[in-house]
């Protein structure tokens, strides 16, 4: 019974150690994922060729758009955007403002408020990789250049807050310019410490 107990507290630790096997295949998407909201298709999102883009439209009114990409640790990709989305006025007499993926440089009034990605503009397009609230947002802006360190899918939506209307699209293309390894084989001689 102890062995079990301390079993599942450490399934949290070694779950950013092993990437779900939803996350690793490469011809199909997870059964339980929404399929993508894009053009953008797992199977081409998921292959082993390094040359083929991906292009993904990424709404600015829904918070987090699936783009159908399954990342690999040890993939290196490169994000670029464009495209503008409209944020609505901020303050007294103030009009509707457009953005680019680098959002709107955080005022003073626009302090108080949180948003996914606090340290980025508003409105600017952010990413995480997996769909847990534990996934860790980052900003892409106009072009991201990145190393994966954990496996999952890719996620990209606009850094504000759940109350604010945003309309506009972002035009995002993906591009792999090295994948990590396809199967991730968790050690064979790995044990829990006997707990007395």
């Amino acid at each position: 019974m102890r062995s079990a107990t301390i079993l599942l507290l450490l399934c949290p630790l070694l779950e950013g150690q092993t990437a779900p096997s939803s996350a690793l295949t490469t011809s199909q998407p997870a059964a339980n994922s929404q399929p993508a909201s894009t053009s953008a298709t797992p199977a081409a999102a998921t292959s082993t060729s390094t040359s083929t883009p991906t292009s993904v439209d990424v709404p600015a009114d829904k918070a987090w758009t699936d783009t159908g990409i399954d990342l690999r640790r040890g993939d290196s990709i490169v994000l670029t955007a464009d495209g503008t989305v409209v944020l609505p006025p901020q303050g007294k007499n103030a009009q509707s403002k457009s953005v680019g993926p680098e959002g709107q440089p955080r005022g003073f009034r626009d302090l108080v408020k949180t948003y996914p990605l606090n340290t980025s503009g508003f409105g600017a397009l952010i990413g995480r990789i997996g769909s847990s609230d534990a996934a860790e947002p980052f900003l892409v802006g106009p072009r991201k250049e990145m190393q994966v360190l954990r496996a999952g899918r890719l996620f990209l939506g606009p850094n504000a807050s759940s109350n604010d209307s945003i309309t506009g699209t972002f035009h995002v293309t993906v591009a792999f310019t090295a994948r990590g390894s396809e199967t991730q084989t968790p050690p064979t001689d790995l044990k829990l410490p006997e707990v007395t």
